[in-house]
């Protein structure tokens, strides 16, 4: 065990800004005549507008709380260990796959003790004497070949002691402006032989709104125990601040709702 105690916090995070706005607006006319010279004579007109006028921003923030602690490192002793011991320790799948490259292995060493000779000797050769050692030496290096493709051919040399953590904080908030007018106008007259009559109408109106949403999220992760309490109290204080964020946006909500009543209404 090599002891090298760190502890090692940090913050990041990252903020955007996003603004956009639009305004349309309509008109309609109508207008028209109808009647005989000297006679009588019809007039009507109408025409109306509409204008609609919104704006919408939005704003996000996301923080990372992070601490990583190390009290350690624990080598393997690979002096004293043996390959009895190495396979033992693997799990049941890469143990068998294991076990035949090693049966392999040692069929190859076998068969070379019995000719006595080494294997780049008589690797590749022609001769039937050396068909059974290349057969052999074939099956080796496909079962070596599977372990690989399988279970890959990295090596642990060591154990890296400690923990790591993370609290994670996100916040998002959106606002709409919205205002709405409209109004119109109708006039009509009749004018005939003897009598005249004239009428006209308006009207004018228009409304507004604002209406706002904010959305939080926290969460945290910790693998060590050496570090899991202060994850823990790190998560318990970022919630208690994202709690007191949304109850404040719901007060601002529900000022905006009775301002926004108090200004709609239509005038005639």
């Amino acid at each position: 065990m090599d002891p090298q105690k760190e502890a090692t916090k940090s913050m990041t995070g990252q903020s955007s800004y996003v603004y956009s706005e639009s305004m349309n607006q309509g008109t309609l006319g109508i207008s028209g005549s109808y009647g005989v010279s000297g006679v009588s004579k019809v007039k009507a007109s109408m025409s109306g507008y509409v204008g609609n006028a919104a704006a919408k921003s939005g704003k996000s923030i996301t923080v990372h709380y992070n601490v990583e602690v190390t009290a350690g490192v624990e080598y393997i002793d690979f002096d004293d260990l043996r390959v009895s011991d190495l396979v033992a320790a693997l799990k049941g799948g890469p143990e068998q796959s294991a076990m035949a490259s090693l049966d392999a292995y040692l069929a190859v060493q076998a068969e070379l003790k019995t000719l006595g000779t080494d294997l780049y000797k008589v690797i590749g050769k022609p001769d039937p004497a050396y068909k059974k050692i290349n057969e052999l030496f074939n099956t080796f290096v496909k079962s070596v070949n599977s372990f690989n493709s399988a279970y890959g051919d990295g090596l642990v040399v060591g154990v890296l002691w400690g923990g790591f953590g993370t609290v994670n904080m996100d916040m998002r908030s959106t606002t709409r402006s919205e205002t709405w007018k409209y109004g119109g106008a109708a006039n009509f007259s009749y004018s005939g032989i003897g009598a005249s009559v004239s009428v006209a109408a308006t009207y004018d109106g228009g409304q507004s709104g604002n209406k706002g949403d904010v959305s939080v999220n926290c969460n945290g992760y910790s693998s060590g125990a050496c570090v899991e309490g202060l994850i823990d109290k790190w998560l318990d204080v970022v919630s208690g601040k994202l709690q007191e964020i949304d109850h404040r946006q719901d007060r601002r909500d529900q000022g905006h709702g009775r301002a926004a009543g108090a200004r709609e209404g239509v005038g005639v």
